[in-house]
């Protein structure tokens, strides 16, 4: 009796084995299979050449601390100790695009591996840090990107400015030169009505000499004339005299 109950129970066991083998109900066979080797720990391997560089130190967190096989990538996504300290090593080392992917990376990893939300298990606080130090870059980045705004802006009105006064300067030196050209033109022309008017009186001074000359060199001819006259006139005048002497004394 003892012997046939035993062969019932192992029948019955045997049954039951075959039939979850055979109707696929093995729930170990609806996790991804995990490699029991790694070079770093489970939980970096897989994405460490996808990490920031701020970020690679971060990741090579020591898995004593858990009671996790250093290559079990499930078991340490869901350990707040592990996953706390590498969060606080990239708070301190990563800033805004940075931070954004390394959570990324990490939620990933975690999901493939099997556990559910939030995946990547850390302390709050580690969260809170971890968006202080992505939103730090963002206002950092917001600022040097006004700061350079200004100083775009502030190059521009420099360059409007100095192209202003170059114009304001060029303008004022053509004014300059005009009048300059103006007022030689003025010089020339009054330099010449100068000259014309003072070669009209060389030329009438000229003429008076000339006339001047010419009146006493004609004065001096008619008194050559006179004189030659007269001395025509004197021997017949002394004759006279000599015969009327004559004849009184006779």
């Amino acid at each position: 009796m003892m012997s046939f109950s035993l062969l019932s129970i192992v029948s019955i066991a045997l049954a039951a084995t075959v039939s979850a083998t055979s109707d696929g109900t093995n729930a170990y066979t609806a996790y991804p299979s995990v490699a029991k080797t790694a070079s770093i720990n489970g939980f970096a391997d897989k994405i460490y050449d996808q990490l920031p560089e701020c970020a690679k130190e971060c990741v090579k967190q020591s898995t004593s601390n858990t009671p996790c096989p250093y290559w079990d990538t499930g078991c340490l996504c869901v350990m707040p100790q592990f996953g706390g300290a590498i969060g606080d090593c990239v708070a301190k080392n990563c800033k805004g695009k940075e931070v954004d992917s390394v959570e990324s990376l990490a939620t990933s990893i975690c999901s493939s591996a099997g556990v559910g939300e939030p995946y990547w298990m850390i302390p709050s606080s580690v969260s809170d840090a971890l968006a202080k130090a992505a939103n730090a870059a963002s206002a950092t980045t917001s600022v040097e990107t006004a700061t350079k705004s200004a100083a775009a802006e502030l190059a521009t009105t420099s360059d409007t400015t100095i192209v202003a006064s170059t114009s304001h300067e060029s303008k004022v030196a053509e004014t300059s030169v005009a009048q300059q050209t103006a007022s030689t033109e003025k010089s020339s022309a009054a330099e010449t009505s100068r000259a014309k008017e003072t070669s009209k009186a060389e030329e009438s001074s000229k003429a008076e000499e000339t006339s001047v000359a010419q009146s006493s060199s004609s004065a001096n001819v008619a008194s050559v004339s006179a004189e030659t006259a007269n001395a025509g006139n004197m021997p017949v005048i002394a004759i006279g005299g000599v015969i009327a002497a004559f004849a009184a004394l006779i």
